[in-house]
């Protein structure tokens, strides 16, 4: 176990191993304790032979942390660790823990290809590639919603819709499902019925309407 006190790591002595060499999505990396608000996390890793990377920490139920990969993992012996938090607000306000030690058994196999680029890199375009996937939309209480990675949802943000726009109603004919506005159409042709039809179901009308002709 990692635990952070007052900018201070600290690894349980004699713990069992985070993961082994090349051990893939079997296991987080977590940082308990004392997390201070309105930062982003990084850690940075030094591994045996001067191999450095830098990793993003999300947040998670228990505190900070990451899912370990083969590619955190390349290489087997002790690992030397260091969180570095920077302040949402001024990313000019940068501060880091104290160095700890972590060992990671190695493997039959021997070393493996250490990153070329610090992983946080890789770690940042998939978040650009998931809120680029995922744009803001209008929601129903006058603000824009937007995407969030940590939770996987829409969630209101802090933005008004435009003027004359905030708010809306869905009237007879449309939808909202999962904020996505959409026509509401019957599948069948009904009498009193004030929703519009699909295709199909024009269709099928035309289809009795021509057996009825048939039969005069």
């Amino acid at each position: 176990m990692i635990e952070l006190r007052n900018w201070a790591l600290t690894v349980e002595p004699g713990g069992r191993p985070l993961a082994r060499q090349y051990d893939n999505r079997t296991g987080w990396l977590v940082i308990t304790g004392d997390i201070p608000e309105g930062y982003d996390w990084y850690l940075k890793v030094l591994a045996e032979g001067d191999r450095y990377d830098e990793i993003s920490l999300a947040r998670v139920e228990e505190g900070i942390g990451v899912e370990l990969t083969r590619a955190f993992l390349a290489v087997g012996g002790y690992y030397r660790i260091q969180l570095m938090g920077v302040a949402r607000a001024d990313s000019d306000c940068v501060r880091h823990t104290n160095v700890a030690t972590v060992y990671i058994p190695p493997s039959l196999s021997g070393d493996g290809t250490w990153p070329e680029l610090p992983t946080a890199f890789g770690q940042a375009e998939a978040r650009l590639i998931s809120l680029n996937a995922h744009p803001p939309i209008p929601g129903g209480n006058g603000f824009w919603e937007v995407w969030d990675l940590e939770s996987g949802r829409y969630v209101e943000s802090l933005f008004p819709l435009p003027a004359g726009t905030g708010g809306f109603r869905v009237g007879n004919g449309l939808k909202m499902e999962n904020g996505v506005l959409s026509v509401d159409a019957a599948e069948q042709v009904e009498e009193d019925n004030t929703k519009p039809v699909t295709s199909a179901a024009v269709y099928v009308e035309i289809g009795n309407i021509e057996s009825l002709l048939r039969a005069l």
